[in-house]
């Protein structure tokens, strides 16, 4: 049997392809000019498939309607809401991946490829900390108890670097505020200094 038979041939240049039936190349092609389409659509006012918006959203009824039914499908069998990969949702209806870019989105102001590397740090990080808080050793819960915190914080100069971040509890990270780590447990150690004398 001839295996070259069957391997999948782009419809394009007859490289090896995907599942879309387009190689790498073509692929990436492809997605750019879907992107500029919907953009350009989005600029004429319109929705991203291209019929008129209903007043006040930016996509048609068809459109809602299809994301609505997608939602609910993926509720119902506990995928993540925000891949369309179809993995198990972990935290707060999203899958392992998209919590780490939902916290380079929100939390590191992170957009674009800055956001996927940003996400893949936070996730070697997270592995690193063995997903314990690094000031109190608790355990956190991704979606829940994890919030990622800057040692130094970016009002006091602080960047997104892998050196300057760390995983750490809600709580403890509200408690931390502004401060340094250095400040945080000096005021940590005054608070447990004065109740021992009390």
């Amino acid at each position: 049997m001839n295996i070259d038979a069957l391997i999948r041939k782009c419809r394009h240049c007859k490289e090896p392809a995907g599942s879309t039936g387009r190689c790498v190349k073509h692929n990436e092609a492809h997605k750019a000019d879907q992107r500029r389409r919907i953009a350009e659509r989005k600029a004429a006012g319109l929705c991203q498939c291209g019929r008129e918006p209903i007043a006040e959203l930016t996509l048609c009824l068809v459109c809602q309607s299809r994301n609505k039914s997608i939602q609910l499908r993926k509720r119902a069998t506990g995928s993540c809401l925000r891949c369309a990969v179809g993995n198990k949702a972990v935290a707060a209806g999203m899958c392992r991946k998209c919590w780490f870019k939902k916290v380079a989105s929100d939390g590191l102001k992170q957009r674009g490829q800055a956001m996927r590397v940003a996400a893949d740090m936070l996730e070697l990080l997270w592995e690193k900390q063995r997903g314990l808080c690094a000031l109190t050793g608790e355990s956190l819960i991704m979606g829940e108890s994890a919030s990622i915190d800057h040692i130094v914080p970016q009002s006091r100069g602080g960047d997104h670097s892998a050196d300057n971040l760390q995983w750490v509890s809600l709580r403890v990270n509200q408690a931390k505020n502004n401060l340094t780590q250095d400040e945080f447990i000096a005021l940590c150690g005054r608070v447990v200094s004065h109740k021992e004398k009390v």
